[in-house]
């Protein structure tokens, strides 16, 4: 490659990113008037809206709780004792 291609190539380079940084700034300002009105974007918000910040808090959900070996075991039973009374009226 000679050295007049390879400067049209980082000329050309140059334009593009300046096109790129055009372009953000463009969407930045588009989604700024978006928050301005109330109107959420749908699905998943943007990687640079949610740099540095903590995931939301789903608020109003109960944490699972855990069941012993106990309940566990108590489940079990209930469950053979249901599928035996299943087979007994099949035959």
């Amino acid at each position: 490659m000679s050295l007049s291609e390879s400067r049209i190539l980082e000329l050309a380079l140059e334009h593009l990113e300046q096109q790129k940084r055009q372009i953000d700034e463009e969407i930045d300002e588009l989604r700024t008037m978006l928050n301005k009105h109330g109107i959420r974007r749908r699905g998943r918000s943007a990687k640079s809206e949610n740099q540095g910040e903590a995931p939301p808090a789903k608020l109003g959900r109960k944490p699972r709780r855990q069941m012993t070996d106990e309940q566990k075991q108590a489940i079990s039973e209930r469950m053979k004792q249901r599928w035996a009374e299943r087979r007994a009226v099949r035959e």
